[in-house]
């Protein structure tokens, strides 16, 4: 059951960029980045995907995010996990967990969540 899981999420966009994030990081020598890395990886290439994949619907928390005059992202603000969406770092991680793609789940609430030390790493290293 865990294979059908497995390319069943990886069919869907978001969790293929994920995990293609997760390799390349993988690829440059970090097989265990902490989940801001992973935040600013996917920023960098795919802001708004970023913006809605990792960032609560909060508008202060977008505000931190977002610099709306210069259109740009603060990479640096992916280090506070005050602006994180639990639903990512809960349930959507918890979700790749348990179907055997990352190798720990997210924290349980927002206050638990550490992004600077909070690993997001593959359980397997992808074949390329």
């Amino acid at each position: 059951m865990g294979a059908e899981v497995r390319h069943a999420l990886l069919s869907y966009p978001p969790p293929q960029v994920l995990i293609d994030v997760l390799g390349d990081l993988a690829e440059e020598g970090n097989d265990e980045p902490c989940l801001a890395e992973v935040a600013k990886a996917v920023a960098i290439d795919r802001p708004n995907f970023a913006l809605d994949l990792f960032v609560s619907q909060r508008s202060k928390d977008r505000e931190r995010v977002l610099d709306e005059e210069r259109g740009t992202i603060d990479l640096a603000a992916f280090d506070n996990g005050e602006i994180y969406s639990t639903h990512t770092e809960f349930q959507y991680k918890a979700m790749l967990y348990h179907a055997g793609l990352l190798t720990e789940r997210g924290t349980d609430t927002k206050s638990e969540t550490v992004p600077t030390t909070d690993i997001c790493a593959l359980e397997t290293p992808l074949e390329r």
